[in-house]
């Protein structure tokens, strides 16, 4: 699915990094603005999509207990059968 699709709602996972790496990152982070802190949010766990930020092209995302922002590019929809 392409990130223009995406909706309040869909259950997220974090795109695989493509950078040739030989320790991944464990975690993506989620930036909360209103705190200005950011959270991690480990790969292969599900977020849930709360919000569209069409301006900056990113979503707010509720994922491992916390909510923040995060680009679209590097998500994608874990459910495909919808």
């Amino acid at each position: 699915m392409s990130r223009w699709s995406l909706k309040p709602g869909d259950l997220v996972i974090a795109k695989a990094a493509k950078a040739k790496r030989r320790d991944p990152p464990p975690a993506i982070m989620l930036y909360n603005w209103r705190t200005n802190v950011y959270h991690p949010w480990k790969n292969g766990n599900l977020g849930m999509i709360i919000d569209l930020d069409p301006k900056t092209e990113g979503v707010i995302v509720m994922a491992d207990g916390n909510v923040g922002w995060v680009s679209q590019v590097i998500i994608e929809v874990a459910d495909e059968t919808r």
